[in-house]
């Protein structure tokens, strides 16, 4: 058969699997998120050090955080698997740490908000990691 000179050639099927970024971009945002939260908690903290004694820890632990969640947010970003498996990991203490602080009290909104991010950012960094 001959093919039509008027349409556009049709691809030719090289045997590779189609590659989905969509949760690669989802554990991204989630990560994204969690380096927000981080960000504006640490911020918080640091208004709020005026008013109270401070020790290094509450200011020093946040901003590792916070760089750990951006750099797995763009090596997830970029189709990092091995990123996406770390990146469970921290999930899944962030959101033990959260039920733990949410039991014991406090401003429960914050805690609501952090928990949802680290359930939605484990989720899609699990489906990250399985994506062929």
């Amino acid at each position: 058969m001959i093919p039509d000179p008027y349409q556009p050639p049709v691809p030719a099927d090289i045997g590779e699997p189609t590659f989905s970024r969509r949760p690669f971009v989802l554990a991204a945002v989630a990560s994204g998120l969690t380096s927000a939260y981080w960000s504006v908690l640490t911020l918080l903290i640091l208004i709020g050090a005026g008013s109270a004694d401070l020790s290094p820890v509450q200011v020093v632990l946040p901003l590792i955080l916070i760089f750990l969640y951006a750099q797995r947010a763009m090596r997830v970003f970029n189709g990092d698997r091995s990123a996406a498996n770390r990146l469970i990991g921290l999930h899944l203490i962030g959101g033990l740490m959260t039920v733990m602080r949410l039991a014991a009290g406090g401003f429960i909104v914050l805690y609501v908000i952090k928990l949802v991010i680290h359930i939605f950012g484990a989720l899609t960094a699990y489906w990250a990691s399985k994506t062929q």
